[in-house]
């Protein structure tokens, strides 16, 4: 039976090993979930950008939209009417 409890100070021993093992498992664990969700997050904040240059006279011509639309932006960070958002995302070089 390797589910039985221990007794004495080896059970605190072995608890406390424990707790410490699931600590680290779940830091492990919300390192990568946060990974991914920043990645996440810059993908759909490029994509919302993306969409907001090659739309924006619909945007700029639907009142009701463009209010939901800048809503929406500025929940997650983005500026729907800048052109300078997103580095080299769908913008023109100002070089040259």
């Amino acid at each position: 039976m390797s589910t039985r409890r221990g007794v004495g100070l080896s059970a605190f021993q072995n608890r406390s090993s424990l707790n410490t093992s699931y600590a680290t498992h779940g830091a492990a664990l919300r390192s990568s979930h946060l990974s991914s969700l920043q990645t996440q997050l810059s993908v759909f904040q490029s994509l919302l950008h993306t969409f907001a240059l090659q739309h924006s006279d619909k945007i700029k011509e639907n009142p009701t939209f463009r209010a939901e639309f800048a809503r929406m932006c500025n929940a997650i960070g983005v500026d729907p009417l800048a052109g300078s958002n997103m580095t080299g995302k769908g913008k023109k070089s100002g070089k040259g």
